[in-house]
């Protein structure tokens, strides 16, 4: 949960190691991968979500995944499309009474394997208005259990 200063909830959010067998196949569930869940973020604070995708990936990474997996609903192309804008590739879309069957997964990045020229060409180049808008958000990000752990 990612909280502001005057404790708001600016936005939602869960990753896990959890996949799903009804949407993913036992090839994909033996990669190493952490899915995201509920990714909800308040319409004032939009942008939010993208910091919140890095992370995740980030975090998927330092704990030893490939993948960072989601699952949409089908009939929503415009959240498609907002996560393809966001590096992820679309795997396949089922056809289940489920409604969330559209699937997409994006590489997971550990930012300890990558050189310094490599993390800086990757920064997105912060607005000064971008910055601004988030500067009072107090984000609590719990620590993930590797499946070790569990």
């Amino acid at each position: 949960m990612i909280r502001t200063d005057d404790g708001e909830t600016a936005a939602t959010v869960a990753l896990d190691s959890f996949s799903d067998p009804q949407l993913w196949v036992p090839s994909e569930q033996a990669e190493p991968a952490m899915y995201l869940h509920r990714l909800i973020v308040r319409r004032k604070y939009a942008g939010l979500g993208d910091d919140i995708i890095d992370w995740a990936c980030r975090r998927a990474g330092q704990l030893g995944n490939h993948w960072v997996r989601i699952d949409v609903w089908t009939d929503n192309v415009g959240l498609h499309r907002y996560y393809e804008e966001r590096g992820f590739k679309h795997v396949r879309t089922l056809d289940l009474d489920y409604p969330s069957g559209a699937l997409f997964q994006r590489p997971a990045t550990d930012w300890r394997e990558q050189t310094d020229s490599d993390a800086l060409a990757q920064q997105p180049q912060a607005l000064p208005t971008r910055r601004g808008r988030f500067e009072n958000l107090q984000r609590t990000l719990w620590p993930v259990p590797s499946e070790a752990v569990i």
